[in-house]
């Protein structure tokens, strides 16, 4: 969340699709020889210094940041433009719509 805040929605909307390459790419290491098995499953990387890496876990934030990425495009678009809520709200008749 701090990290949004810094860079910025529009500069994490342009490393999305570089986030997602590399979270493909770590998921694809994983079943080469760099990949370990930890308690059964095949799904990690071991570091150097003892440390392991479960790529699956970037995987689900890339993604969510994916999916709000396209879904900002239809609001960057213009769909929820001043016209719109305006007659959204007077259609619903809110008692303390701004419109």
């Amino acid at each position: 969340m701090i990290g949004t805040v810094w860079l910025g929605h529009r500069t994490l909307r342009t490393a999305v699709p570089v986030l997602y390459g590399v979270s493909v790419f770590l998921i694809l290491l994983v079943l080469t020889p760099l990949g370990s098995t930890i308690n059964g499953a095949h799904s990690w990387i071991k570091l150097p210094g003892g440390f392991s890496l479960q790529p699956s876990e970037f995987v689900k934030v890339t993604i969510i940041l994916g999916m709000a990425m396209l879904l900002a495009t239809r609001v960057d678009a213009g769909t929820s433009s001043t016209r719109t809520t305006a007659r959204s709200c007077r259609r619903w008749a809110w008692p303390r719509c701004r419109c």
